[in-house]
């Protein structure tokens, strides 16, 4: 038997062996007691892949990803009140997510579907400050202001830079 024969062997046995010393990991099945969301994220083109959707409830976290058709399936046990909220890089709220879209659902047993989240890509503006003469203004304070509904009531909110 030539060493490379004998390498072939060795190097299959040792493959065989890692195998069954390794633990598999059994297919998630919701039991009796689980819950399930599922939903989509999509924007104003359609489906939005990558999404984090999270869920938080009494300092249990959880998170999925959406596929590549903006699906998400979230799984849990703990039964009770669960924020869920989508994030992602380069839309509102980032890497830590759009409170603002957050639902709150009251989660047991069972399964919930439709619960649909619209991301939207974050927003940037920029440009530069002139005078009547078309010079740079130094030190200028720029206010980006906005009008929110809440209630029956008009609210102005801002934020400056």
């Amino acid at each position: 038997m030539t060493t490379m024969s004998r390498l072939i062997i060795v190097c299959t046995l040792l493959i065989a062996a890692a195998s069954l010393t390794m633990p598999q990991q059994a297919p998630q099945i919701p039991s009796d007691k689980s819950w399930v969301v599922e939903g989509k994220a999509v924007d104003d083109t359609g489906p939005v892949s990558d999404v984090s959707i999270k869920a938080i409830a009494h300092g249990q976290d959880l998170e999925v990803l959406t596929d590549q058709k903006g699906h998400f399936l979230l799984t849990g046990a703990a039964p009770g009140k669960y924020r869920i909220y989508p994030a992602k890089d380069g839309y509102e709220g980032g890497e830590d997510g759009d409170l603002q879209s957050a639902v709150i659902l009251d989660l047991f047993a069972g399964t919930i579907k439709s619960v649909d989240f619209v991301v939207r890509k974050a927003a940037s503006i920029s440009g530069r400050i002139l005078d009547s003469n078309r010079k740079p203004v130094q030190d200028a304070v720029v206010v980006l202001s906005a009008r929110r509904l809440s209630g029956h009531r008009w609210y102005r909110f801002g934020q400056g830079s």
